[in-house]
């Protein structure tokens, strides 16, 4: 089965990081996205927040309010809600 997706937006909330047992850091944010897609052959105005995680990661600094494109999966928490692993960050708007 596959479960592969590729999402760009701006980083509105990032949550306090954490280690896993493993010693792992631990981002969690918010994503969100806003486009202009084509739906049945009509403009469809597109806005959505997802929950993100990513692991093991190297970044000192704050991402909040970063533009990115993250590529991961899908998943859901213990409260059923939707969350984006995310397995590669890329930073839309470095030197800015």
């Amino acid at each position: 089965m596959d479960n592969k997706v590729r999402l760009s937006g701006r980083i509105i909330k990032e949550y306090a990081r954490k280690f896993t047992p493993a010693g792992l850091l631990v981002i969690t944010f918010l994503l969100e996205h806003n486009s202009s897609q084509v739906e049945a052959g009509e403009p469809l105005s597109v806005k959505c927040r997802i929950y993100c995680i990513l692991l093991g990661a190297t970044l000192a600094s704050t991402l909040e309010t970063r533009l990115v494109n993250v590529l991961g999966f899908l998943s859901q928490n213990s409260k059923l809600q939707l969350v984006l692993h995310v397995n590669q960050i890329n930073f839309l708007d470095e030197g800015k």
